[in-house]
């Protein structure tokens, strides 16, 4: 992909690696919302983010993606978007969850598809059977 104007640079061959952390990288948004709704503040929410990163890794390790692509745009750099950005729907549906709201309000009030809430019981079922 690319052309005389656009150029990518550091593209994965590593399809393990970008749909694994593509998809868990939405469930520690929620749980990054989650912090940021109580008030934990940023050391908090950087270990949070740190911690999931390396958790990240080892299910991919264990899956047979390589290390590297979690150091990547599309591992570590989708993961800090995703968790700080005030526009990620999985980290507000996390700050809502936070201030009280149900699961059902909190779904309905970002109005999108709220892809880690999708996925946490199929990452869990993963996680329990390595």
């Amino acid at each position: 992909m690319g052309n005389e104007r656009f150029r990518t640079k550091n593209r994965s061959t590593d399809l393990i690696g970008v749909q694994l952390g593509g998809v868990i990288k939405n469930v520690i948004a929620i749980a990054s919302g989650m912090s940021d709704g109580i008030g934990m503040g940023p050391n908090a929410k950087t270990a949070l983010i740190t911690q999931g990163l390396l958790e990240m890794s080892n299910l991919g390790k264990i899956m047979g993606a390589q290390r590297c692509t979690f150091m990547g745009l599309s591992g570590v750099g989708d993961l800090v978007l995703t968790c700080t950005d005030d526009q990620s729907r999985n980290r507000r549906f996390g700050m809502l969850l936070a201030q009280g709201l149900s699961i059902e309000s909190a779904k309905l009030k970002v109005g999108q598809v709220i892809e880690g809430y999708e996925k946490i019981k199929k990452n869990l079922m993963i996680s329990a059977l390595i």
